[in-house]
């Protein structure tokens, strides 16, 4: 078996960091995490570059699911 990984789509960076909540932010990360790194090999990363008006405490969220993510797996 080889190992492959795959890194990017961890978040919409056109709309949810942006103009969501921070609620929304962590629900989005969570959820890619859950499909993108099921079988391993998932570099968490957003693909395009954070919007500058992104709220800080969307990042923090962003931020909070993969730690979460990393610590229950």
């Amino acid at each position: 078996m080889r190992f492959q990984s795959f890194r990017g789509g961890g978040t919409d960076t056109q709309d949810t960091p942006p103009f969501g909540s921070p609620k929304e932010v962590y629900r989005e990360v969570s959820e890619r995490l859950t499909v993108f790194a099921e079988n391993g090999g998932y570099l968490f990363n957003t693909i395009h570059n954070v919007q500058a008006k992104t709220p800080v405490r969307n990042i923090v969220a962003m931020i909070d699911a993969v730690r979460a993510f990393n610590t229950t797996r």
